[in-house]
């Protein structure tokens, strides 16, 4: 949207450095584009149960 309106543009100014200061601490910064994730331990055989007791299995292991 390209506008001259003084009005919208102070509210559509206001707005937006309120929602980057909710967003961010100032004087924060990341050089980084990785986010630091925290290391996830998933539960596989809950997990293939819990597929094979709803049907949803893609396949069923040949050993058993």
């Amino acid at each position: 949207m390209w506008t001259t309106d003084p009005t919208l543009l102070a509210a559509a100014r206001t707005w937006l450095l309120t929602l980057v200061s909710l967003s961010e601490p100032f004087g924060a910064s990341s050089d980084s584009l990785d986010p630091e994730l925290v290391p996830m331990e998933y539960d596989d055989a809950a997990i293939i149960e819990y597929l094979r007791e709803s049907g949803q299995a893609p396949y069923e292991d040949e050993d058993e």
